[in-house]
This record gives structure tokens, sequence and C-alpha cells, in this order.
């Protein structure tokens, strides 16, 4: 081993330690540091990508690990790196390629196979996802995450019982697992078990108490069990958190005016309705609670644009049309 090899070695693994530290811009120099030693150190290369790609400077970090697959092709690392920033990047056909040379190259190689899953799941593509999740757990089958992400995609292949199963196996090895408490929570809350849902929601907040989405479905078991006032309370909670949540605004606005409180409905929508006027409930409530507060003229026009669109509450838009307005 030459001397400059040596040298890049040294600061490739200082660098290493840097990253490690969550010190990325120390650790950046001294990647950078060691391809001015040695131009030819392909871990140098790869490892500046991958910095840069976490700091979201993909037009740097792409030729960097573009580099590193020059010198050497069958870094399984460069490989899944690149394709992480074509994802990022939304190039999705370059991210596959890169995927899939990751895993000819290493077929037995865990990360690829989550890169390759994440990939899916950006996707839409639940049925692959869960393969792929399938297959890195299969190769880390005690890696806790692997077994939450494959019953999130299970769950959404409607695979209920396997998706339950995982992730109360995750739970009971780890109890500060927010992540799987919640989604053991809503596949409880799709199942109708609302007890068991609230407990595993519960469980969740007390680990996450500002998680809006945990709060969310904390409010849809509270209406599920008749008890409005906890769900307003929840849906409140989660909005003081994140008040650009904008479907949890919109069920809010919807509880109020169940509980024949349209003013306040009319407030909440009208702010639903300013982050996003092109909604499609929040459009058909403002319309039915206009209706509701003798603003005859408002409704109608708010039904009649909906109506003429695409989607479920285009259709109900029409049917309140017809029931409610054109019969008057």
């Amino acid at each position: 081993m030459n001397t400059s090899h040596q040298e890049a070695t040294t600061l490739v693994n200082e660098g290493a330690q840097y990253h490690l530290e969550g010190d990325l811009m120390a650790a950046q120099q001294k990647y950078k540091a060691a391809i001015a030693v040695d131009a030819a150190n392909a871990t140098a290369y790869n490892n500046l990508g991958f910095v840069l790609s976490q700091q979201q400077d993909y037009a740097q970090a792409l030729p960097n690990l573009q580099t590193a697959v020059e010198l050497n092709p069958e870094s399984v690392s460069a490989h899944i790196n690149i394709g992480n920033v074509y994802l990022a990047t939304q190039e999705h056909d370059k991210a596959a390629d890169h995927y899939s040379t990751a895993l000819q190259l290493n077929p037995k190689h865990a990360l690829a196979w989550e890169s390759y899953a994440r990939f899916f799941v950006a996707q839409g593509q639940a049925e692959e996802a869960a393969k792929a999740w399938h297959q890195a757990l299969q190769l880390k089958p005690a890696h806790l995450p692997y077994k939450t992400e494959l019953a999130i995609a299970l769950a959404a292949l409607q695979r209920y019982g396997p998706a339950i199963q995982l992730l109360n196996q995750v739970v009971q090895h780890s109890t500060r697992d927010a992540r799987a408490w919640k989604q053991l929570g809503i596949l409880y809350f799709m199942r109708k078990d609302y007890g068991l849902a609230e407990g595993c929601l519960l469980n969740a907040q007390s680990i996450r108490p500002k998680d809006t989405s945990v709060l969310y479905h904390l409010a849809l078991v509270k209406l599920s069990t008749n008890d409005a006032q906890k769900a307003l309370a929840y849906f409140r909670e989660a909005l003081l958190h994140q008040p650009s949540a904008i479907e949890v605004r919109v069920d809010l606005a919807v509880v109020l005016l169940s509980q024949a409180k349209p003013s306040e409905a009319e407030a909440e929508l009208g702010i639903a309705l300013g982050q996003d006027a092109t909604h499609p409930k929040a459009r058909y409530y403002a319309a039915v609670v206009a209706h509701q507060l003798g603003k005859l003229e408002v409704a109608e026009t708010l039904l009649s644009a909906l109506s003429e669109e695409h989607g479920a509450f285009a259709a109900k838009a029409s049917e309140y049309l017809n029931l409610y307005i054109h019969q008057k």
C-alpha cells in the first residue's frame, strides 16, 4: 500500500467517525481531503456523495457517487446511494436500475433490499414493497424496524392479521417504539376493536405526545365509541401541534356540524379552504354549512362547481343539490 493511499484511508476513517457523530461538515472535509490525496479512492467519493445527499445537495452528490461506481463498479453501497439520489429527484427508472444492480451484485445485502422496498413504497406498490421488506427481514430477522415496515406494507394489502402479529412482536421487544404502537392502534381501529386501538394509541401518545397522527386516530376512536366531546378535544390538540393538518381540521368541522355548531364549523372550514381551496371534502361541508346558515347562493355555487368534478364528493354534491337545493 503506497503512502498516499494509506493517508487517504486514514482520512476516510476519520471522516466516517465524524459522520457517525453527526458532524456532516467535518466528515465532508475529511472525504474531500482524502480525494485530494488519492483521486482513485472510491470509498472517499462514495462517502462524500452520501454526506452530500444527506444534506439534500443532490446535484453535488450524484457526480461523486458516479465517480465511485466508475472506480469500483461492484460497489453495492455506491449503487444504493445513487438509487437513493435518483429516488429523491423523482427519476424513478434510474433509481430502480441502480437498486437492481446492487442486488445483482449482492442478493444478500439487507440495505439494498431495504432501499428497494422504500422505492416501492414511494411508488405505491405495496405488493412489491412487502416482498422486498420480507427479503430484508429474512437477512436481518432481529431488526425490528423491518418488521414494522413489513407490517405497514401488509396492512396496505389488507392483510391485517399478519400485520398485527408482526407489530405485536415489535412492541413486545421494544415497548418504547411509538411508530409500532401507532400502527398497531390504527390496525385495531380498522378492525373495529376500539378498546385495543385506544390502548395502543395511548401508548404511542405517551412516547410522542405531539404526534398529530396519533391524536387524530384517538379522535376517530372516540367518535366510533360515541364520545364526540373527547374526539373534539383530540382534534383540537392535534391542530395545536400542527395547524396545517387539513384533514384533521375538516373532520373537526364535520363533528362540530354534527353537534349543531355550524358557525364554529364554518370557521374551521374557512381555514381549511384557505390552506387548500380545491379540497373536495372541505368544499362539500362548507356548502352544507352555508345551507344550514341560510346562505343558499353560496351553498349552490359551491355544490354546483363540485358536482362537475370527479370523485366521491362530486357525487355527494350532486345528490345534495337535487335533494335540498333544486327542490326549493
